[in-house]
């Protein structure tokens, strides 16, 4: 697999797709240490709210970078 890593800040059009990213490795993560029913009612909107006030708090000297697009391959 080949491919080219591209780090860069995070902005504000990044936001939802970071909360979607994470909620959803959230939810692959816990299942079947904790109830789906408390995994499906995780919703990406705090995490949206929270990567919203950090990149505004942030502006002056953002330290958050995103990384896409990457081919990973786990194994093992």
């Amino acid at each position: 697999m080949g491919g080219e890593a591209l780090l860069r800040d995070a902005t504000p059009e990044d936001v939802t797709a970071i909360a979607r990213f994470q909620t959803d490795c959230r939810r692959e993560a816990y299942r079947g240490l904790v109830s789906d029913s408390y995994l499906e009612s995780i919703g990406a909107d705090e995490r949206e709210a929270r990567w919203r006030g950090r990149l505004a708090r942030n502006s002056a000297s953002r330290q958050m970078e995103l990384c896409g697009p990457i081919p990973i391959r786990v194994s093992g």
